[in-house]
């Protein structure tokens, strides 16, 4: 919008109406990791917010709508830094609103497997909760990890799904949805199939479904999550539990999208530590920034190796300074991790995070 940082996006807003006429929910996703500071410190933040956030993107009126008269169906919160104790009450708030409205409104959250969440404990704990998307990978608690005792703790989660102030909130394994997404936690059919039917078996009151990370990798692994779909749909019942408010919806799977002002299909400055669910809900991310340019990458030539030495954990560096290559670097326990961009786009620096855009021509 012309004298603001706020993009405008109708094109985008077109999209959510299509996709919500063919029954998907279109949620928006708030944070991400290395991109920019951002906290709700107190509960007046939180409230203030909230009634932004409904202002902007649901039922409320703006003169600044991202999305023009397109309504979006719930907030997931991948809170990855800062303060974080107004979270409850933004959540409290959006729902004083969701409460009177005639559709109904998902409230997700997409917390780290290491329980629990450094950055959304108290969140989880003591705030409505519909869908909790747990991201069982890029962690030693990864689903390949589940017969090992002291790094796999499903039943923490379980039982703090159980304990959320929503009778009927729901627990989803976060995957990623190919091979390249996340440093850890894919695994070939046979054997997730195996691992989720050990779940859900153990825990078929709280289990919601698979959510998957995220849309770039999905549209290139397409046989792979559609097998994976199709098993589910098949073998499990999940989130079939009745709502009883109307914040309340269980979705079987969900994806996640991100955008930024420059349009690439996903946004990396987030190594892949976000929920990204597959087939009905949908999350969309905005960042304001300045320019629609792509940043300029500073990043030495030679860059990081992987498995190497790094001292700054959650540092971001592209591979190199090209603006060609897809790969990037996080450093991840004193150790460079390697990931990849999604598909067709590539890394540029931008300070001490990247980004991923369209390539350099």
């Amino acid at each position: 919008f012309n004298g603001t940082n706020t993009l405008h996006c109708p094109d985008i807003g077109a999209d959510i109406k299509t996709c919500q006429a063919k029954g998907k929910k279109i949620v928006l996703s708030l944070g991400g990791g290395g991109i920019y500071s951002y906290s709700l410190s107190t509960a007046a933040e939180g409230v203030q917010f909230a009634n932004t956030v409904w202002n902007m993107f649901f039922g409320g009126s703006h003169q600044y709508r991202p999305y023009d008269d397109a309504v979006l169906d719930g907030v997931d919160l991948d809170i990855e830094s800062g303060a974080h104790d107004g979270y409850v009450a933004f959540i409290n708030q959006l729902r004083t609103y969701f409460n009177g409205a005639s559709k109904q409104y998902i409230i997700s959250a997409a917390p780290q497997c290491v329980y629990p969440d450094a950055n959304l404990g108290t969140t989880l704990s003591g705030a409505w909760i519909d869908n909790d998307y747990v991201q069982f990978y890029n962690n030693p608690c990864n689903l390949a990890n589940i017969n090992n005792q002291w790094n796999f703790d499903y039943k923490s989660w379980d039982t703090l799904t159980k304990a959320n102030p929503n009778p009927n909130s729901k627990m989803y394994v976060g995957l990623p949805a190919g091979s390249g997404a996340a440093g850890n936690g894919y695994l070939d059919l046979a054997t997730l199939q195996a691992d989720l039917k050990q779940l859900y078996t153990n825990y078929t009151s709280t289990f919601g479904g698979i959510m998957l990370w995220d849309a770039s990798w999905y549209s290139n692994n397409q046989a792979y999550v559609s097998s994976l779909a199709s098993w589910v749909r098949a073998n499990m019942q999940c989130g079939t539990t009745p709502p009883t408010s109307t914040t309340s919806a269980a979705p079987t799977s969900t994806t996640k999208t991100s955008t930024t002002s420059v349009a690439p299909t996903s946004t990396t400055s987030v190594a892949p530590t976000s929920s990204a669910p597959a087939t009905s809900t949908t999350a969309t991310r905005t960042t304001a920034t300045t320019s629609s340019a792509a940043p300029t990458s500073t990043t030495s030539s030679s860059g990081p190796v992987a498995g190497g030495p790094c001292s700054s954990q959650g540092a971001y560096q592209c591979a190199d300074n090209t603006g060609k290559n897809a790969s990037y670097f996080v450093c991840n326990n004193g150790a460079w991790l390697q990931q990849a961009c999604g598909s067709g786009t590539a890394c540029f620096q931008s300070g001490s995070t990247i980004i991923c855009n369209w390539p350099s021509a």
